[in-house]
């Protein structure tokens, strides 16, 4: 038997993260030159490889338009 395990809140946030990237039109690397790391930071921070820290996480939400109550939501 096949077991779907719902998404954490974490893996909810990765996907939002995403989608407001996307829904704006920003690459990652657009994304990454703006907060000044690496493109493939921002990947990592997408597919849960790097956590997020908490100044980027903020430097993030106001470049992607979203809260971060919205992001954790």
């Amino acid at each position: 038997m096949k077991h779907n395990k719902k998404p954490d809140k974490y893996e909810l946030a990765r996907r939002r993260l995403k989608a407001a990237r996307a829904a704006l039109g920003y690459t990652q690397a657009e994304v990454a030159e703006v907060l000044g790391v690496a493109s493939s930071t921002v990947c990592k921070w997408e597919t849960n490889i790097y956590a997020v820290n908490v100044g980027d996480i903020v430097r993030l939400c106001e470049l992607l338009e979203i809260s971060i109550s919205d992001l954790f939501a």
